[in-house]
């Protein structure tokens, strides 16, 4: 029933190509594989005409801020090249063996968690939507509509794309958590070892499919909102009256800001909070599986009940940014070292 969230977000992903069309859309037809082409074409045209735009507004910016912006535009894009090249061309099938594993877990989700994920699918998308109708309206009382296109209109789509993935992430985290967690539950009337193995198996698989697929998604939004918000903080460190000198416009602006910079951290967290759960609960399916052994020792001497404990214990959850670095509470801390690090190094150089 649960799979019901991930059709929508497909319906809703398939008019940029960033997902496939249906559940059954395991090979994509020629004009999908044009269409993808597309879209990617006019992704990289609408960058590269907006920065071209931009440079010169960069140029008059102190070198920080502008190796930032530079970040910033180049993480977006890639974040683009990384969707489009790599996961629905070359990783396309992984979308159907992760739907796949999911289906063949024999679990039936409770109602109230169904509501939970349809609520934060509505949530997530209506405050995103109500944030970019009040920048849009802001770009329009500060600019005219030719030069909000020029500068903006490509921009915000490839925002789109970035809190496209970086919400569908945690959603199907919290299934595969679901999961983890009935398996734990149901660890004891399993019927065989052998139905423990394979099931173990499909979950750290399923998991290994969620890394191939959002891996690269989740580092390049950890890149990119970074970035973005020491950008907001340098400009809040060299303008500290801004707020109270401000006109309303302005100060919307600056709470819009704050508005997505904070939904796409909120999200963020998410995603590292339920990667740790997940971690977590599999602690838990191991200490279960040594009670259960300590319950009958004569499986010490039942040499394939040991070959079946090491495939267990081997195969736990992993979860990494395409191998960059692994996704667990440390890395908030990581990230927070980061930002705080930089902020010393510009409150340093504005005081010389």
């Amino acid at each position: 029933m649960d799979l019901n969230i991930i059709r929508r977000f497909f319906q809703v992903g398939k008019f940029l190509a960033l997902t496939p069309t249906t559940l059954r859309d395991y090979s994509a037809t020629p004009w999908q594989k044009n269409y993808t082409v597309l879209v990617f074409f006019f992704f990289t045209v609408g960058a590269t005409a907006a920065l071209q735009f931009c440079w010169s507004d960069y140029m008059s910016e102190n070198p920080i801020a502008l190796v930032l912006w530079i970040v910033t535009d180049i993480t977006r894009y890639v974040h683009n090249l990384y969707i489009f090249i790599s996961v629905m061309i070359f990783k396309r099938k992984l979308w159907f063996v992760l739907i796949a594993n999911l289906k063949k877990t024999k679990f039936r989700i409770d109602y109230s968690e169904y509501k939970f994920l349809y609520c934060a699918f509505i949530t997530s998308h209506v405050s995103f939507s109500i944030i970019m109708s009040c920048i849009i309206f802001i770009c329009f009382q500060l600019d005219d509509w030719y030069t909000c296109l020029r500068y903006y209109f490509v921009e915000f789509v490839q925002i789109f794309t970035q809190f496209f993935y970086l919400s569908f992430a945690p959603i199907v985290l919290k299934m595969i958590f679901l999961r983890y967690q009935h398996f734990n539950k149901t660890l004891q009337t399993q019927k065989t070892w052998h139905q423990i193995k394979t099931g173990q198996l499909r979950l750290k698989q399923t998991v290994d499919t969620f890394c191939e697929i959002f891996g690269g998604t989740i580092l390049l939004n950890i890149i990119y909102n970074s970035s973005k918000s020491l950008i907001y903080l340098n400009k809040l460190i060299k303008q500290t009256k801004s707020w109270s000198s401000g006109s309303p416009i302005v100060i919307l602006m600056k709470l819009t800001q704050i508005g997505i910079i904070g939904l796409f951290w909120g999200l963020i967290f998410w995603v590292i909070f339920l990667c740790d759960a997940i971690v977590s609960q599999n602690e838990e399916i191991r200490k279960n599986l040594y009670q259960m052994l300590q319950a009958d020792p004569i499986f010490y001497e039942n040499k394939q009940f040991e070959k079946f404990l090491k495939t267990v214990l081997s195969n736990g959850p992993e979860f990494s940014a395409v191998r960059f670095f692994s996704i667990d509470r440390s890395t908030i801390f990581q990230i927070m070292n980061s930002i705080v690090t930089f902020l010393i190094v510009v409150i340093q150089i504005k005081t010389d």
